[in-house]
């Protein structure tokens, strides 16, 4: 092995090993019955509050108080959220497939910060094309459950943008020109695996709302959390074809009331301080007062 191919591998090792500590898988658990795989989601820091984002269609026709997430990774029990506050757009409304768990428990905020890491504002930037994405979730293929336990390793994929969009006929909702990102979903691609080979990918239900990173040049030491940048939200897929995701533009409203400076702060990081500010005066917000 050359020193460049020992280099790349050490990257991919501590790569898996980062997506596999911040991503969650989300299931539903019944009173009785199997656990039910329903998305994949990512924990995000607000300043002192913990929230979890996802795609809102996660948490559609099913009982909230039953959703959980497992404190650990291997064969580990399944835990209810306990209280959180859900910001989704409304059904029927043509707003992005987004959403986000406003975490109310301590105990379940606590014990998401002892298993987990936490993705920041500052990790979170719009694509570009021509990167390498990565897409890192549970697919419920991927899972082995029991009516309390769950085994689940994720599937962490490479990717890029699709040049064009897919035609209107692959679609089941209509285009959001402003939120849409495509990217290619071959039907045996380069997954991050103990060996990195090339693998059958699995359909992606249960994948639904994880985080797509792009790969970025980072100076100094190489980490993980500085190569990454996240730049969508997993929504749908067309296997052997395309993945669909929204942009973090999308996640502003949904953020402004939980922290109006960090959702302005958010908006001008992604498209600038005039258009940023514009568009969060357009969603109906009030442009915060800077500290003192």
């Amino acid at each position: 092995m050359t020193e460049e191919q020992l280099v790349e591998g050490t990257k991919h090792v501590l790569l898996r090993a980062y997506l596999e500590q911040i991503i969650v898988p989300i299931y539903l658990t019944p009173d009785s019955g199997d656990v039910e795989v329903r998305g994949t989601g990512t924990l995000l820091e607000v300043g002192e509050k913990l929230c979890l984002i996802t795609a809102s269609h996660v948490f559609d026709e099913c009982d909230l108080s039953k959703l959980s997430s497992p404190w650990g990774r291997k064969q580990a029990e399944m835990v209810t959220w306990g209280e959180f506050r859900l910001r989704k757009a409304p059904h029927g409304s043509n707003l992005p497939d987004v959403a986000i768990a406003e975490l109310q428990s301590s105990e379940t905020i606590a014990a998401f910060r002892a298993n987990y890491r936490r993705l920041t504002l500052a990790q979170v930037a719009m694509p570009t094309r021509g990167s390498t994405h990565v897409l890192a979730g549970f697919p419920e293929a991927m899972a082995a459950a029991t009516e309390t336990t769950i085994d689940q390793d994720p599937l962490i994929y490479f990717t890029e943008m699709l040049v064009e969009p897919p035609p209107d006929e692959d679609l089941k909702d209509a285009r959001q020109p402003a939120w849409d990102l495509f990217f290619a979903l071959e039907r045996r691609g380069k997954v991050i695996g103990l060996d990195g080979a090339i693998r059958e990918i699995p359909d992606l239900q249960g994948a639904s709302g994880c985080v797509i990173w792009e790969m970025t040049v980072s100076e100094g030491l190489w980490t993980p959390d500085k190569a990454l940048k996240a730049i969508g939200v997993q929504r749908s897929a067309l296997k052997g074809k395309w993945f669909r995701a929204t942009n973090w533009l999308s996640v502003i409203p949904l953020l402004a009331p939980i922290d109006a400076r960090a959702a302005h702060q958010l908006a001008m990081a992604l498209v600038g301080e005039e258009r940023g500010t514009a568009m969060f005066r357009a969603a109906g917000f009030e442009i915060p007062a800077s500290p003192v």
